[in-house]
């Protein structure tokens, strides 16, 4: 007997067929043990029967392995006259566990079993956490500097005279060198402290700057600290000890919502500040401990393909980009590489705001001289070497609207939801390196992705009809993949209609209406995607003006084929709804129109893009779009052309001459009834047909098939109409005015040539589909008399070298799309809308975020607003109460135990006062510092479900913090007239409290209500 197999080894789970060749032709029964199982045993084996109708000498039967290894079945047949057989196999009788047991009489060879690909998931134990302290950087530098900034957030008037106080409890490690500062390899101790200091407003303005905190703090219970000596290896908390202003003008007290206190680390890396972590009055306190400011990125269901495979190694990538100078992700080829790689299925993260360290702007190199479209003045990051961060804050210097952008808040002091895609990979022990086949991919549906711009920014002919000609063209697929300061999607100097670039086809200038000049990106996926993740740095453009504004209000389409792989294929753009949660917001008080706008500037930071999945979405490739004929040079030599789905063979008499006129110039027909025959036999129509969507090549012409324009391709129109006449029958071709052998066939000639379907300018759109009348390529002059006119398609490539090139879009030699040229890729167009010309966005990366091993992770700026920059004009009413426990025995004994404080809600009065058939009542009454204003405010809050916090004074002269959600507000609504008052109660339900000094400097932590601490605590 012998077993042979179809392949001499496999991956797993992967069906193999084995045949069997019996010594005799009388089988009916085969018992199959396939190896797999925990041993040959019966009871423990992975066997199956097979029974035939008729008796057999072999038979051919399939199995699926689930584990790697080498394997030999072990059979046992039963004939016709039920005789069995014993069990027969290759295997070394000391090898199995099963009798009676024959070898050496059959030969049964061996099949390898292989790991396949394994499966990276990715979990989480929160998908939303607040911003936190982020100590990663001494995870890996070790101790290192720290500071405390201010960055250029409130305005100079409001910071004036004003003193920040903050405390930390610190991990530190103390050189023991006498007086010399910090000795790096001296020896160390280490200890936690508790430190205090402070930051000036300055009295005009100024701030304190970037303050050293080793340098200049004061430890508790201690004194000065040791002049440099002890660095920082961990930040345990920190406290904003004095967020409360003791002030009555609302305007300061709003101010005070936009205060940001940032902790920030000095890099021996690039040498750069990074964030660890911020404060603000509205979330005063931030503990490393605290599981709400945590996420625990969670490997354990990653596996491998077999099932007898472990777990080596996991990479990771935290979503911060390279922002932060610690494990920073990369990759290797389509794989991260050991930059982040753990042997543990836990890995713990915490997030805080982070702008590109390098300051927005500094890195954009697109212009003619590398460093051209770089902003000047550019900051907004945590250097020293920042305006701001020396404390020049008072007069302004050019990089104020930069840094301020950069830190844009919303309208109630908030950085806006900051979004981070963490992704992962598994390495399972079989994998032999990082790159092995059967690690995880992150990279199966990584996307193309091309900048295109529309034609015009250029004098020579392919600045008009090749989109890698283009200014601004490039591609960008391995600018989003890989990961670092050099590696990004280029989205510098977007220009819009307004650009004085743009000519037209005859070299002048060119405006376009609105919509018609687009750059736009050209993404293209291997699989559909319902959800995208764009990394992007902090930036909202223009937010310090105070006028209306819409930026980068960017659109998305997908593309629908229909009639697919036909000569009637039509490729269609669809727009897509979607949800941009790159968007930063805010609300514009619009006194010229009397109303309030809601403002947006898209593509402010990194998030995601998440739309319905369309089920027209169609995948198609480069040579699809051409005709099924990319980069193939059309053949000058056989009379009867081999077709493809795309392409119609079509015989004719070239016919009349005719002069469209300016610009279309002159055109020739091809008739006759064999014309007619071939378009009925293509089901094609007039309007089928239509102008410029087809092109007609020559493959013979006259007597012999060799006429001078065999080759030449042409468009297929009349002018700007249907280039097929059903009632002549006539095919009419444009060939503008060219001259020479590449003009037209001599009239009479029988043609022989291929109509064919051509749609790669309805998907790489904005490009010209004839050749302008100026400029030159080589001898050939592309100045014709007037009246001017196009030449046919691609005719420039054909005066050079005579074939027609098959690229259209693409330049002759160029190899912009050949990745796409036979992979059918799913496309998805973004045109960019810039408002404001130039217009800048630095991208980073755009991925697929609808997979297993990667989560969105969203971190909330956790600061509450203040209520008491507003005016509450009545009593504010609350309640004590406490928690308890009660119970009562059968002898009727009754225990009451507290468990903690209850303390529902504050209740709350105000008014809005004015007179509505005021002419100017929208200017007069409607501003923020007005009582309708402060209503209009409350209902936002509401709504919104804006954190609050409520300081209520005591009357020992302390304060009560209470923080919360507004829950409801009710209005009243008098008749007395224009000028009634409005009343207005709100309820804020609290879920937590501390307690300040009379100085507004805390003197508790902060606590949530319920339970014994609460109890323990407020007084």
């Amino acid at each position: 007997m012998s077993v042979t197999w179809n392949t001499a080894s496999e991956t797993v789970f992967t069906e193999v067929t084995g045949t069997f060749t019996f010594l005799d032709d009388n089988v009916r029964a085969a018992y199959i043990d396939w190896d797999d199982g925990i041993s040959n045993n019966k009871e423990k084996a992975n066997f199956q029967w097979y029974t035939t109708p008729t008796a057999t000498s072999s038979v051919s039967l399939s199995h699926t392995y689930t584990a790697t290894g080498t394997y030999q079945p072990i059979v046992q047949t039963v004939n016709s006259d039920g005789f069995v057989s014993n069990y027969i196999g290759s295997k070394s009788p000391t090898n199995v566990d099963i009798s009676p047991y024959t070898s050496g009489t059959s030969v049964v060879t061996s099949i390898s079993i292989t790991d396949g690909q394994g499966t990276g998931l990715l979990r989480t134990e929160n998908k939303t956490v607040k911003s936190g302290i982020d100590n990663s950087i001494f995870d890996v530098e070790g101790p290192r500097h720290i500071y405390a900034q201010l960055p250029p957030i409130m305005a100079s008037s409001s910071l004036s005279g004003m003193t920040f106080k903050y405390e930390m409890d610190l991990g530190v490690t103390y050189s023991m060198v006498t007086g010399s500062g910090y000795e790096e390899g001296a020896a160390s101790v280490q200890d936690m402290i508790t430190v205090e200091g402070t930051l000036s407003g300055g009295a005009s303005g100024n701030a304190s700057g970037t303050v050293n905190i080793m340098e200049t703090c004061q430890v508790a219970g201690q004194g000065d600290t040791t002049s440099g000596m002890a660095l920082v290896n961990q930040v345990l908390s920190v406290k904003y000890k004095n967020p409360k202003r003791l002030t009555d003008n609302f305007d300061l007290l709003n101010d005070m919502n936009k205060v940001k206190i940032f902790i920030v680390a000095s890099s021996s890396v690039d040498g750069f500040m990074h964030p660890i972590s911020y404060v603000s009055p509205g979330a005063p306190i931030k503990k490393v401990e605290d599981r709400e400011r945590n996420v625990t990125l969670d490997f354990t269901q990653s596996r491998a393909l077999a099932s007898n495979v472990g777990i080596k190694q996991y990479r990771y990538d935290l979503g911060k980009l390279w922002f932060n100078p610690s494990y920073q992700w990369d990759v290797t080829g389509n794989y991260f590489n050991d930059n982040t790689v753990v042997t543990g299925s836990l890995h713990n993260a915490s997030y805080t705001f982070s702008p590109n360290p390098y300051g927005y702007g500094r890195l954009f190199t697109s212009g003619a001289t590398p460093g051209d479209d770089a902003i000047p003045y550019a900051s907004g990051s945590f250097n020293p070497s920042a305006p701001w961060a020396t404390g020049m804050r008072d007069p302004a210097y050019l990089g104020t609207d930069l840094d301020t952008n950069t830190f844009a808040l919303d309208d109630f002091g908030r950085f806006p939801d900051q979004y981070h895609l963490a992704r992962m990979s598994v390495q399972p022990s079989s994998a032999a390196n990082l790159s092995s086949s059967q690690v995880s991919s992150i990279a199966d549906n990584k996307p193309l992705i091309f900048r295109i711009n529309p034609q015009g920014e250029g004098d020579t002919p392919e600045a008009r009809t090749k989109a890698d000609k283009q200014l601004r063209y490039g591609e960008y697929t391995s600018g989003s993949w890989y990961n670092g300061s050099g590696n990004r999607i280029h989205l510098e100097n977007i220009v819009g209609n307004a650009s004085p670039d743009y000519k037209d086809l005859s070299a002048a200038n060119y405006y376009g209406g609105v919509g018609v000049i687009r750059e736009k990106l050209l993404l293209l996926f291997d699989k559909k995607t319902n959800k995208l993740f764009f990394n992007i740095s902090p930036y909202a453009a223009s937010w310090v003006d105070k006028d209306a504004f819409t930026r980068n209000k960017f659109s998305i389409l997908y593309l629908s084929v229909e009639n697919p792989n036909t000569l009637k294929q039509k490729a269609i753009w669809k727009p897509l709804k979607y949800k941009n949660t790159t968007d930063i917001s805010r609300e514009f008080y619009d006194t010229g129109n009397t109303k309030y706008v809601e403002q947006k500037a898209s593509y402010s930071k990194s998030g995601y893009l998440d739309f319905d999945m369309p089920s027209d979405w169609s995948a198609i490739s480069m040579n699809n779009l051409c005709g099924g004929r990319f980069k193939d040079t059309t053949s000058t030599g056989p009379s009867s052309p081999v077709t493809n789905d795309f392409e119609l063979v079509v015989s004719g008499q070239a016919a009349a001459v005719n002069d469209m006129g300016s610009p279309y110039g002159k055109s020739w027909n091809l008739s006759g009834s064999d014309v007619a025959a071939a378009i009925a036999s293509g089901a094609l129509t007039e309007s089928d047909i239509g102008a410029y969507k087809y092109t007609f090549t020559i493959y013979a012409d006259g007597v012999g098939g060799t006429g001078p324009t065999v080759g030449n391709t042409y468009w297929v129109a009349s002018g700007a109409d249907n280039g097929y006449n059903e009632s002549t029958p006539a095919l009419t071709l444009m060939y503008g005015d060219v001259t020479g052998s590449f003009t037209k066939p001599t009239t009479a000639n029988a043609i022989n040539g291929v109509l064919r379907r051509i749609n790669v300018y309805d998907v790489v759109d904005g490009m010209s589909k004839v050749i302008p009348t100026s400029g030159s390529v080589g001898s050939v002059l592309f100045d014709s008399t007037t009246p001017e006119r196009y030449w046919p398609v691609d005719y420039e490539q054909m005066a050079e070298d005579g074939t027609f090139p098959n690229t259209f879009v693409q330049s002759s030699g160029g190899t912009a799309f050949d990745n796409w040229s036979g992979s059918a890729k799913y496309p998805l167009k973004i045109v960019m809308k810039p408002a404001v010309e130039p217009e800048y966005v630095e991208l980073w990366d755009i991925f697929d975020a609808n997979n297993a091993y990667s989560t969105i992770i969203k971190e909330e700026d956790d600061s509450a607003y203040n209520l008491n920059s507003m005016s509450i004009t009545s009593d504010i009413s609350y309640s004590r109460a406490g928690e308890y426990y009660q119970a009562i025995t059968r002898k009727g004994k009754v225990y009451i135990v507290r468990t903690g404080l209850k303390m529902e809600s504050i209740s709350f009065q105000t008014i809005a006062t004015g007179d509505e058939s005021a002419a100017n009542a929208f200017t007069a009454y409607g501003a923020h510092s007005s009582l309708y204003g402060h209503l209009h405010t409350l209902r936002r809050l509401q709504s919104e479900d804006v954190r609050v916090y409520w300081d209520e004074i005591q009357k020992d002269g302390t304060y009560v913090r209470f923080w919360g959600l507004i829950t409801a507000i009710d209005e009243t609504h008098g008749a007395e007239g224009p000028k009634a008052i409005r009343n207005a109660s709100f309820v804020m339900d609290i879920e937590s409290i501390a307690l300040l000094d009379t100085a507004g400097e805390l003197m508790t932590d902060i606590f949530p209500l319920g339970g014994i601490v609460d109890d323990k605590d407020f007084t």
